[in-house]
């Protein structure tokens, strides 16, 4: 397990991940140089498909002053489809693998619940955990836990780029509501489909794809980094971010 410095945006939070990736590598290589070593091969994923999984978890600052439930209207819906920009894959259908299949993200069938403290047993979408490295009174830490480790450096650019830019959003009060009216079935059933066209329910009575629904908050950013947080990494998340659904809804 390694972790990252802080960092204030999202190429950083790439750099770093990766420089950890290389630090693990070292440390592999030297592990087998032992007299007796029988060699040790390291997998940077999220579970061994006999029922254990283990996190990738990200952490974000935020304003202390933005209430809970508005967090968690906003951020479910984002997570249960942001899946389909940044899972790492994963072979096997079950908490065991005990089905076969493919699925777009290695975590989603180990989460049962919506919101909760809890990181290993009933894993919930939106996390409680708060301990911000900060003035508690004015900061929490967001601490996400639903999210895949990535080798893809696009795929880590968009799952903390477009993550950091909405919850920018989520504190302005800039998004309407997109609540899903089963979000934890939801991030099951978006992550067995590799078609990314399977329609899940809105809390309005709306059916949309994973797809659309990530649209959505798109076209909310844009109009936000333009008014309010334009900068160079910002403009390159939103021009990935667009490129990406644009591949998956003509051809993933």
């Amino acid at each position: 397990e390694y972790s990252s410095p802080e960092v204030s945006n999202a190429h950083d939070a790439v750099l770093w991940d990766k420089a950890g990736e290389q630090v693990m590598a070292i440390a592999a290589r030297r592990a087998r140089q032992l007299p007796g070593s029988p060699g040790l091969n390291l997998y940077k994923n999220n579970t061994d498909n006999k029922g254990a999984s283990y996190g990738t978890h990200e952490n974000y600052l935020m304003r202390r002053s933005t209430p809970f439930p508005a967090i968690i209207e906003h951020l479910t819906p984002f997570f249960v489809t942001r899946q389909i920009m940044c899972g790492q894959g994963r072979v096997g259908l079950g908490q065991q693998g005990e089905r076969p299949g493919f699925q777009i993200s290695q975590r989603a069938d180990f989460f049962e619940v919506e919101v909760g403290l809890e990181t290993t047993l009933k894993r919930p979408i939106i996390n409680t955990r708060d301990e911000p490295h900060a003035d508690a009174e004015k900061y929490r830490r967001l601490h996400v836990i639903v999210g895949d480790a990535n080798l893809s450096e696009v795929a880590g650019l968009l799952k903390v780029g477009t993550t950091s830019i909405v919850l920018s959003m989520i504190e302005d009060g800039f998004l309407p509501d997109l609540s899903l009216s089963e979000p934890v079935q939801a991030l099951h059933e978006i992550s067995r489909d590799i078609t990314c066209t399977h329609e899940v329910g809105l809390a309005d009575g709306r059916r949309v794809n994973a797809v659309q629904l990530q649209w959505e908050y798109l076209e909310h950013a844009k109009k936000y980094v333009e008014r309010e947080d334009d900068t160079p990494v910002n403009r390159e998340v939103l021009e990935r971010w667009e490129a990406v659904l644009g591949s998956l809804e003509s051809d993933p």
